[in-house]
């Protein structure tokens, strides 16, 4: 199993320890949310060598295939490439979708009425955000950004953050991580690419964007909210994000991470966890970035006009002032 000795150093006093009681706590609330599923012994298991009878009578060593299917038919789990049966880790359940869904409808109608653009007794529209060919156009394997946006409403502004809007059209076919796959078919074999879910204006490299081998070999990428699903292998959640900002955040030393540490200056540490004590590597969930967005357009911090939310994309700089960084700090760790 992958471990935090590479990343961490465990002398460190300032760690976040765990008492036990609340490490096995997290993975029962795991268990219950159907996060973490144990499989049946034939589900996903690799070919094995074995022996074989041919027709003449002599016994061969060959390969043979499994008798179960690759993905469990109940959850869409599939078993990690460690020992760790029967426990497998399912990278998003239906309430991680309907969750989100009931936020994305919450969300925009509060933009959509306060921009003039709906009365509150008025119903919203129920085109699709994206239909099933623009998805497949633009890459998106099924999974849980594909269900996201087949099934989510298109709304009738289009900022949903300060400087954070939908993507045009041709934007969209266009992610930046489309051809990636295919450059690098072994190093990405079981890994969703990053998806550009929100445009933001300017570009940076790869390397600011903090994007993970072989997706930083792609030299410049826009700005704006990823979904950045799949990290590793050993991580499978498919609704975590990253804020990619067109300049860095936390020179000022007044931003901080959800886990309350003062943030390192960065493009992509907004909404960030910090140290998340029970997993490697888990980005904010989705879920808890549409919930502090809503916070910010009811509470009005956020102001809307006829395009949504306004303000421009200058207006994060505030999550590295002494006045509002408390305003962009997402819910830290939830299920």
């Amino acid at each position: 199993m992958p471990t935090f000795l590479h990343i961490f150093d465990l002398y460190d006093q300032n760690l976040p320890w765990q008492r036990l009681e609340s490490i096995l706590s997290a993975y029962i609330d795991m268990i219950e949310a159907g996060k973490a599923v144990a499989l049946h012994e034939s589900i996903g298991r690799e070919p094995r060598l074995g022996p074989v009878q041919g027709a003449d009578g002599q016994t061969s060593w060959q390969e043979i295939a499994p008798s179960g299917p690759k993905v469990d038919p109940y959850t869409g789990a599939r078993r990690s490439r460690y020992d760790t049966h029967p426990w497998s880790l399912v990278s998003y359940t239906h309430g991680d979708l309907t969750s989100c869904l009931k936020l994305w409808e919450e969300l925009f109608t509060v933009i959509e009425i306060k921009s003039g653009l709906r009365d509150e007794e008025e119903d919203p529209n129920t085109t699709p955000l994206c239909s099933r060919s623009g998805l497949s156009a633009a890459g998106v394997p099924r999974g849980f950004a594909y269900d996201l946006l087949s099934h989510a409403r298109q709304p009738r502004i289009w900022y949903v953050a300060p400087g954070i809007r939908l993507p045009q059209a041709s934007e969209f076919v266009n992610q930046p991580f489309k051809h990636v796959a295919a450059k690098y078919p072994k190093e990405t074999e079981g890994i969703k690419m990053p998806f550009l879910f929100f445009r933001a204006e300017g570009t940076v490299t790869s390397k600011q964007a903090n994007f993970r081998w072989p997706f930083s070999t792609v030299q410049e990428v826009p700005c704006g909210l990823y979904l950045d699903s799949y990290p590793n292998k050993e991580n499978p959640f498919e609704d975590a994000c990253r804020l990619v900002l067109p300049f860095p955040v936390g020179g000022n030393k007044k931003a901080k991470t959800s886990d309350g540490r003062l943030m390192q200056k960065s493009h992509t540490e907004v909404y960030a966890h910090g140290i998340n004590p029970f997993t490697l590597r888990h980005g904010p969930k989705l879920t808890a970035i549409l919930e502090n967005w809503l916070m910010n357009v009811k509470s009005g911090h956020w102001t809307v006009d006829e395009q949504g939310v306004s303000g421009g994309v200058e207006t994060w700089k505030q999550a590295d002032t002494e006045e509002h960084w408390d305003k962009y700090v997402s819910a830290h760790l939830a299920l």
